[in-house]
């Protein structure tokens, strides 16, 4: 039986959002959902923000502040505002990329719930998925209808291969 949803996973900085873009790019998907991106001040990251794919009024919002090295703080209502309303928004496209799931998200209950809305719904879901251990991240990884793909530095091409495969 082939899954529904697709995810990959692996450590920080091994390619997994420039792998979904090169495959989406590749199978021409136009994804509904969001990405997430740092944001920068005199050169260093600062935090993370949010991108909808879809057209709306505010954009860019940020979901976290790096306080320290490795340790961000969560803006909660970020995702519990803006982020469960891109997915809401998403939740009956074809395809939804949701890119990264994982640690941040933990206690933004308006948010996860549209996240489960999203899996639980038509369309397909592809996104990457945070190599963490935290209960939200544990109940995806468990679901039966998703595939979890371990990116590395040296599985790229069959990673790849068997992401077009899958999605086709």
């Amino acid at each position: 039986m082939r899954k529904k949803h697709v995810f990959l996973t692996g450590e920080k900085q091994v390619g997994k959002s420039t792998l979904l873009t090169k495959v989406t790019e590749d199978l021409k998907i136009e994804p509904a959902g969001f990405i997430t991106r740092p944001y920068y001040i005199e050169n260093r990251i600062k935090g993370h923000y949010m991108h909808s794919l879809l057209p709306c009024e505010e954009n860019d919002v940020p979901i976290s502040i790096r306080h320290r090295k490795n340790a961000s703080l969560s803006i909660l209502s970020s995702f519990d505002e803006f982020g469960a309303t891109i997915l809401q928004k998403s939740r009956h496209q074809a395809w939804i990329l949701m890119d990264e799931l994982g640690v941040l998200e933990e206690e933004a209950e308006v948010f996860k719930a549209q996240v489960f809305a999203c899996l639980d719904g038509e369309g397909r879901v592809l996104g990457v998925l945070k190599k963490a251990d935290t209960p939200f991240v544990s109940q995806i990884r468990k679901r039966n209808d998703c595939t979890i793909l371990e990116l590395t530095q040296t599985n790229r091409a069959e990673v790849y291969n068997q992401l077009v495969a899958m999605l086709k």
